[in-house]
């Protein structure tokens, strides 16, 4: 990781998990290689690909979790956790998810997370949860110096809520790089008056 602050969420689609988790399991060994933490809110199922990856690539994953440096946190638990009649609360969150990736800030350079709440709660059907949670993952990484990947299932970019959510953040994202040019003014003044 670098010390000067990059972006930090990346968003990468998969058609197959084998490459997002080789693709995972080799950002995680580099991040505790280089003497970062990494904390991953997965399933247990995710956990051991993960792990194992890790093990191939000569991390003693064992040492790395009593050192600290290595936080793995039960998804299934963390949303049972973090929710409230279904909807993920932010206080919670917060308590919850916020707490160790506060502690791991104040003790290493840089902290790597993954996060597959969404996910998890997507294939529970969902699917508002879902979008809310990634909300909370991504105001976490906003306002602490760490990098942050979720996986979320392709199939969820079908769905009306997600869509939205996709073209407000889009649009967003267009406004804030075009800092008042033309093109951006466009944007935030289109024909419909969004």
């Amino acid at each position: 990781m670098p010390t000067e602050r990059a972006e930090p969420v990346s968003l990468q689609f998969y058609e197959e998990v084998g490459p997002l988790v080789t693709e995972l399991g080799r950002a995680m060994c580099v991040a505790l290689d280089q003497g970062h933490a990494v904390l991953c809110a997965v399933s247990d199922a995710t956990r051991l690909i993960l792990e194992e990856q890790l093990v191939k690539r000569g991390i003693d994953v064992s040492d790395a979790r009593t050192r600290g440096q290595y936080v793995y946190l039960d998804g299934v638990t963390v949303l049972s956790q973090v929710t409230h009649n279904g909807r993920p609360d932010a206080v919670r969150f917060r308590d919850v998810v916020g707490w160790e990736v506060e502690s791991l800030v104040r003790e290493y350079p840089g902290v790597w997370m993954y996060g597959e709440l969404a996910a998890i709660m997507w294939t529970q059907g969902n699917e508002r949860g879902a979008v809310e949670i990634d909300r909370l993952w991504a105001s976490l990484a906003e306002s602490e110096p760490v990098v942050l990947c979720v996986a979320f299932p392709l199939e969820a970019l079908s769905w009306p809520i997600v869509v939205k959510a996709l073209q407000a953040e889009v649009a967003e994202q267009i406004r804030a790089l075009a800092k008042g040019s033309p093109i951006g003014l466009a944007i935030l003044h289109g024909p419909t008056g969004d």
